[in-house]
């Protein structure tokens, strides 16, 4: 759960912060605001960077595997993704065939934003390796 957290919200939650940071030291004006606010957003980008690169290392240090011969464990597959013969699957949203799908509805009531639907899908799909 957590590990999820960081992977959909780490980035949003750094661009968030330097912005933060950057507010304040507008806010300050002052050198030595500006100074503290650039090195401490320097610092997060250093530490967000190499977050975001180890998981790039990760994806592309996995050797690609055919499905047959893949061992336990992480393994990336190539292939082409197809539907089952005998169960089409279609976008709840845009009724268009597909394979996969994850969605969010978001409808304004004043000024916040509200999820009024989600859903993702959790059949299986075939992969021609």
């Amino acid at each position: 759960m957590l590990n999820e957290f960081h992977y959909r919200y780490g980035n949003f939650l750094t661009s968030g912060v330097h912005l933060v940071l950057l507010l304040f030291a507008a806010h300050l004006n002052t050198p030595g605001g500006w100074i503290f606010s650039l090195t401490l957003t320097g610092a997060i980008s250093v530490f967000a960077w190499i977050a975001n690169f180890r998981r790039s290392r990760l994806v592309s240090d996995t050797p690609a595997s055919r499905i047959g011969s893949a061992p336990q464990g992480y393994v990336e597959l190539q292939g082409k993704a197809k539907q089952h013969p005998y169960r089409a699957m279609t976008s709840p949203v845009s009724m268009r065939p597909c394979v996969w799908f994850r969605y969010f509805v978001d409808q304004k009531n004043g000024d916040k934003w509200e999820r009024v639907a989600s859903g993702m899908s959790s059949d299986t799909f075939l992969l021609d390796d």
